[in-house]
């Protein structure tokens, strides 16, 4: 059973990936899909050599766990059942593969294929474990009382959030909406230029259009 609601977890790489394609030009679709399978590959390896032991190795009340390390440290004195543990790690190895999917999805057309890589790794190293370490762990948020039975928080707020910070960072699209790469984030660092929007030559009545 968990090994199946991890297959449909996993699933929403397909809809991720059409999601973003159909929101970028046609000429940057096929490095949407080829973003998603190295992001896929990236996180499986760093999850499976550091992010699992941090986020599940005996965080209890703590920060952040350090056991488990390479998904498999001495599980069978640890837990008894083998095969529950190994189901336990593919499940999150699913939930983990949809933080850099989002993210990525969010500076679709704006970074290369070494950016999306370097930040999958930091995610899947040093962010995304720490919080898993808090919650599902069982550290100290879990202690205080903090439950989330679905990943809101942890997945979908913390992708969210990453997400925002990657679009600050790079900006809008270049040379879309009117614009160059920061001039949207101008006023609020105190600037108040922005991109003279593009004149329609086909709009008789002469109103300015965005295209």
């Amino acid at each position: 059973w968990i090994i199946t609601c991890a297959g449909c977890i996993f699933s929403m790489q397909t809809g991720l990936a059409w999601l973003e394609a159909g929101a970028v030009r046609r000429k940057n679709q096929g490095s949407i899909y080829w973003k998603l399978i190295i992001n896929i590959m990236i996180t499986v390896v760093c999850f499976w050599l550091v992010g699992y032991a941090l986020a599940f190795g005996d965080a209890s009340g703590d920060f952040i766990g350090g056991n488990r390390f390479y998904a498999g440290n001495k599980w069978e004195e640890a837990h008894g059942v083998f095969k529950g543990q190994w189901a336990h790690f593919v499940f999150q190895i699913c939930v983990a593969c949809v933080l850099p999917a989002v993210t990525c999805g969010v500076v679709s057309e704006r970074i290369t294929f070494k950016a999306a890589g370097i930040h999958t790794f930091f995610m899947m190293i040093f962010i995304y474990p720490v919080i898993l370490a808090w919650t599902w762990g069982e550290g100290w948020l879990y202690e205080e009382g903090y439950r989330d039975f679905t990943g809101s928080g942890m997945v979908h707020v913390t992708a969210a959030f990453a997400g925002l910070a990657c679009l600050v960072v790079v900006g809008p699209r270049y040379n879309r909406w009117g614009n160059n790469h920061k001039d949207v984030f101008d006023n609020a660092s105190g600037k108040t230029e922005s991109a003279a929007p593009v004149q329609d030559t086909n709009n008789a009545g002469g109103a300015q259009n965005v295209q």
